[in-house]
């Protein structure tokens, strides 16, 4: 009605710089479970003329986290595995650091591995001079004798855990099911997300993505990522399809209310500290409002998703 024009209005105004001579952006509100509205600014393509859309498809970056911590979720409920194991236990090759790092203290970034692509850097192959695949997240990992810190005392926020957790997925199955085909099966499908792909080739043709770009000296230039190692970041998806995975929050379709139970649960340190950080979300307080929410950045792409409940 007039109450959602007038709102629509706001929301334009708020992302009037986007032109059709600029890079764009999506978004999408929903209200108890109810899209509200939903929006496309700017250009998804700007050699080609074309606009976006709320249906265009983007790459989430970080977000990508809480859907790999899920993952991991499910498949603890599947006895498939358990987050207390050692990451030792699906992927030997990694050194014994005297004492095991955990899924969970993976997901909660309190593990202490090192963060591959600062290694990477360092060791001459910096991110978009050299095309990434998850052999090569492992083999960086192998290859750091130490931790940061004893597993479970600090919170630093990482992504070599979560880049390995589709490798440790695929090992844990042991039947030959990838990670890209059990979160389709047991996430995006039962939620409609028919958006949502992982970028784990990232030559594929993609229906109605928008391309990423980055200002440099005042001219755009293309910065959409050139590599093939996903669970960190590397989901691709539109506003629709992530409001129907937030909902999930308020109704738990995939995996029931001790999933999203899991999802909410702060890091506890071994000080007995607690971090305001879940499994792969951020959890606020302000003002005494809730918000449950993450962000997420590869290449020229940017994302927010948050959750108010």
């Amino acid at each position: 009605g007039a109450q959602t024009s007038g709102k629509k209005a706001q929301v334009d105004a708020i992302f009037s710089a986007f032109t059709m001579e600029t890079p764009g952006c999506a978004v999408g509100v929903s209200h108890r479970g109810e899209v509200v509205l939903k929006a496309g600014y700017g250009m998804a393509d700007l050699e080609r003329k074309v606009p976006i859309t709320p249906d265009t498809v983007f790459e989430s970056g970080s977000i990508a986290k809480q859907f790999t911590a899920a993952t991991l979720f499910l498949l603890e409920q599947q006895g498939k595995l358990f987050l207390d194991d050692p990451l030792h236990k699906y992927l030997p090759e990694l050194p014994d650091y005297g004492t095991p790092v955990t899924m969970r203290h993976v997901i909660h970034h309190t593990g202490g591995l090192r963060e591959w692509r600062a290694v990477a850097f360092y060791g001459g192959y910096p991110q978009e001079g050299y095309i990434y695949n998850t052999e090569d997240v492992l083999r960086f990992a192998t290859k750091q004798r130490s931790l940061n810190y004893a597993p479970g005392s600090v919170y630093t926020y990482a992504n070599t855990g979560y880049n390995l957790a589709p490798l440790l997925v695929e090992r844990a199955l042991g039947d030959g099911t990838t990670f890209t085909a059990f979160t389709r099966k047991y996430i995006f499908e039962p939620l409609g997300m028919n958006q949502t792909q992982w970028r784990d080739n990232f030559r594929k043709i993609v229906p109605n993505r928008a391309l990423a770009y980055a200002r440099k000296d005042n001219v755009l230039h293309q910065h959409t990522p050139i590599e093939n190692v996903v669970g960190a970041g590397g989901l691709l998806t539109t506003v629709s399809d992530l409001l129907a995975w937030s909902d999930n929050l308020t109704h738990a379709r995939v995996g029931g209310p001790v999933l999203v139970k899991a999802q909410l649960t702060a890091a506890k340190l071994t000080n007995g500290r607690t971090v305001p950080y879940g499994a792969g979300l951020v959890l606020n307080n302000s003002a005494g409002i809730r918000e449950i929410s993450h962000g997420g950045a590869t290449g020229g792409y940017r994302t927010w998703l948050g959750h108010f409940p």
